[in-house]
């Protein structure tokens, strides 16, 4: 019974013990509680910054509200007179920070600082002034960016920075070699990248330059890899004729059809037509009148000198072996080119035309200049035959004589209208050789020219 009393009565101590620690405890906790409230209020009542609080490296640890204040108005104008560029590849452009949407309201940036460590509940604000001991606030975040300017400086811009997609293109060189201009993908600014390169950069005082981030958005329809893959590498065959300079309107149709001949590409199994290359000949397409044959006489007609841009061609053709498919002689011998080696052309009646049935591409290339004109067939020279070509007379067609009466000239005078040529019948043989050895000969064409009538005038 003794050992049972005792017992009980040390059980009572120890909780007695229990109860006095847990009220110390308890009165140490809202002590501290107390305290914790008091510091609190006295910060927040304290208008001054805490520790390790910056604006654009500018150190504002410990300022009042006031010298803050004044602090961030001088920051914030400094930073919005600063320019900075905008840079891409090929342009620079020149903005202040203002003009990109910086604004030098101090207002946001005033009020976050006055709330730092002063926001959220009191374990917020106790845990953001505990760990402003060590960890540095930047102000930059606090930022006002003025989005609409911003888009409109990018607008600006953009026009500049978009470009189409460009094919691939042959070219021939100073040397006359046939080479390729690159293809290349179209680009757009990539706006909302370039933004935010923009935002950091309005926020960092050691930023002066921004990239433009361009993209690529759209792939050529012939790409360099495609014009590689045609393997035109030299010439299959030329040929040159020679025109007057002093005949401007002629002159100048010549050089017109050229131009939209120059660098037409002919694929494998593909065909060329002449008229659809250069076109309808019209006064709204710039050609001019100048001296046409037309039913065995020379008239002044318009495109005069085309015929000779397509009997250039035909020259050059003559010495490669593409299919010939549409041609037609003139009525009357050309003077510049050697009897049934000349393509008439007119619109919508004659044409020159063939087709390509190598296996691989081939380019035309044409020149004219200085009274020369000159048709250059480019291609694969694996494929290059030794070709040669023979105009044959088969026989002559004398002229006929007219006599026009003319009472108002003087008895027994005359004069010669028109001086007679005669005509001729030809054929044109070729013959294809390849390292010496002659594979085949054969007729290419039988053609007849008419002859021109001389006309004499002559007095009663």
């Amino acid at each position: 019974m003794i050992l049972l009393g005792k017992q009980k009565k040390t059980k009572k101590l120890r909780k007695k013990k229990r109860i006095k620690i847990l009220s110390i405890f308890l009165l140490f906790s809202l002590s501290l509680f107390v305290f914790a409230v008091l510091n609190d209020k006295c910060w927040r009542e304290n208008e001054t910054l805490p520790a390790h609080v910056s604006l654009f490296g500018r150190d504002l640890s410990g300022l009042s509200f006031a010298a803050a204040e004044d602090i961030i108005k001088e920051l914030l104008h400094e930073r919005s007179e600063t320019s900075i560029r905008l840079v891409s590849k090929t342009e620079v452009y020149t903005y202040t920070c203002a003009e990109l949407g910086f604004s030098d309201d101090p207002e946001a940036l005033i009020h976050r600082a006055e709330n730092l460590g002063r926001e959220g509940n009191l374990l917020k604000r106790y845990e953001y002034r505990i760990g402003s001991l060590w960890r540095e606030t930047e102000m930059e975040a606090a930022i006002v960016i003025d989005e609409a300017l911003l888009g409109a400086a990018l607008n600006n811009v953009k026009d500049d920075l978009t470009t189409t997609a460009q094919d691939a293109c042959f070219y021939i060189d100073a040397e006359g070699n046939v080479a390729i201009r690159p293809s290349e993908k179209g680009t757009f600014l990539n706006s909302e990248a370039t933004a935010q390169g923009i935002r950091n950069a309005l926020s960092d005082p050691a930023v002066s330059e921004v990239e433009l981030v361009i993209d690529e958005n759209a792939d050529p329809d012939i790409t360099t890899a495609d014009l590689e893959a045609m393997e035109i590498d030299g010439v299959l065959s030329t040929f040159t004729t020679y025109y007057s300079e002093g005949a401007a309107n002629r002159a100048h149709n010549i050089a017109l059809a050229v131009s939209f001949l120059d660098l037409t590409l002919i694929p494998a199994g593909g065909s060329f037509s002449f008229n659809e290359t250069v076109g309808q000949r019209s006064y709204e397409r710039g050609f001019l009148d100048a001296v046409i044959i037309e039913n065995g006489e020379y008239i002044d007609g318009l495109g005069g000198g085309v015929c000779q841009v397509s009997t250039t061609v035909y020259g050059a053709l003559l010495r490669t072996e593409l299919k010939v498919t549409a041609r037609r002689p003139h009525s009357l011998i050309s003077s510049y080119v050697d009897p049934g080696q000349d393509a008439m052309v007119a619109w919508g009646t004659s044409d020159l035309a063939f087709e390509n049935d190598y296996p691989r591409s081939v380019l035309l290339h044409a020149t004219a200049g200085n009274g020369v004109l000159t048709v250059t067939i480019y291609g694969n020279t694996a494929l290059k035959k030794e070709i040669t070509v023979t105009s044959n007379i088969l026989r002559y067609i004398p002229y006929t004589t007219e006599t026009i009466i003319d009472k108002g000239l003087r008895g027994g005078s005359y004069y010669i209208k028109s001086a007679g040529k005669q005509g001729l019948e030809c054929s044109v043989s070729r013959t294809v050789a390849e390292n010496g050895t002659v594979l085949f000969s054969e007729t290419v064409s039988h053609d007849t020219y008419m002859a021109q009538k001389q006309i004499i005038v002559t007095a009663p």
